[in-house]
């Protein structure tokens, strides 16, 4: 039985570390988009002023 309980808390512990990873990432990449949007924003801004 404990065995069992410590194989569930490590799964556990997985699980939770790969729901963090997931959640930053998606975080991380819209970040990143909205980033990319405020630089094309700019691009455009400069290419028209040219």
């Amino acid at each position: 039985m404990m065995l069992e309980d410590a194989l569930d808390n490590g799964l556990t512990s997985i699980r939770n570390k790969q729901n963090e990873l997931l959640r930053m990432m998606r975080k991380k990449t819209q970040s990143m988009e909205e980033e990319q949007e405020q630089l094309n924003c700019q691009l455009r801004q400069l290419e028209i002023a040219s």
